[in-house]
């Protein structure tokens, strides 16, 4: 692995490539990959962390992270049933007590668009006020305790960097900013990602490295650099914007065994790290 140098870049992966199979070997999966840094998905058959951890559930799972050599970045938010707010608030408490900078949460979507059924424009103004009322005590705990909660473009409010850049203004919190998604820019929108992050760069904590293949709604998101997404002018952007942070590969399509997704990591790190290299020397 050549991340000895002084990139701005951190490149690692999201557990989810390995969702379907235990935590503890997605961990390994990604270190074997040749990537350091990790994000947190809690879709793992056995879970990652219990409903109400205790410090000694936050000490197991910071050590069982760091046994891989992995160093964790960013968590996804979960999503149990109950009250939302509180649940983020207890989202925030947690990447507190592990350490980890950055929270990943979604803005209300899908976008009324993608739905099969019609969403009348009262109720999904309804539903956006209420996303914005709940966010609000999350925010204010994660300015008191050192977290940064960075949204993604997921549809709905926000399809594309503008929307993110207008709801990080609308919040106004030095505690909310935004982990920018090129291929669900495309996904969503059928924007082009290069043309769309200078909009919101400056703003940008973290990227999710996801390739994408065809055009709005397709279905399809393979190994980075087998797609369209043009990842040097991505790199470029985020460089000249000053940015500093994770980039870690969120989705693989296609993935039918955990060392496939072995396989398919370190191909995407080899890649990404020639694109780095370039960017760093252009």
């Amino acid at each position: 692995m050549s991340q000895r140098s002084t990139t701005p870049f951190r490149l690692g992966a999201m557990t989810i490539p390995y969702a379907r199979w235990p935590f503890d070997r997605a961990l390994e999966g990604i270190a074997r990959a040749g990537l350091r840094h990790v994000g947190i998905s809690h879709g793992h058959p056995e879970g990652v962390l219990p409903d109400a951890p205790t410090a000694g559930d936050y000490r197991a799972l910071r050590q069982r992270i760091e046994r891989h050599g992995l160093v964790p970045e960013l968590m996804f938010a979960r999503r149990p049933a109950g009250d939302p707010a509180e649940s983020l608030r207890r989202d925030v408490d947690a990447v507190a007590e592990l350490g980890i900078p950055f929270l990943l949460h979604i803005p209300v979507s899908p976008a009324p668009t993608f739905s099969q059924q019609r969403i009348g424009e009262m109720v999904w103004f309804q539903r956006v006020e209420a996303w914005f009322r709940m966010l609000v005590p999350a925010i204010r705990r994660a300015e008191r305790r050192g977290v940064t909660i960075v949204l993604k473009p997921h549809g709905g409010i926000a399809g594309t960097g503008e929307d993110l850049a207008l709801i990080v203004e609308r919040l106004g919190s030095p505690a909310v900013r935004v982990c920018y998604d090129p291929g669900n820019v495309v996904y969503y929108e059928g924007v082009r990602p290069e043309t769309d992050l200078p909009v919101v760069a400056d703003l940008v904590r973290a990227v999710c490295i996801k390739d994408h293949r065809g055009e709005r709604a397709v279905v399809d998101f393979p190994t980075p650099g087998d797609g369209d997404i043009d990842h040097p002018t991505i790199f470029r952007t985020l460089r000249d914007s000053g940015f500093s942070g994770p980039c870690l590969i969120e989705r693989i399509d296609g993935l039918q065994s955990p060392e496939q997704a072995d396989q398919e990591l370190e191909r995407g790190r080899v890649y990404l790290e020639k694109v780095v290299a370039a960017v760093a020397g252009s």
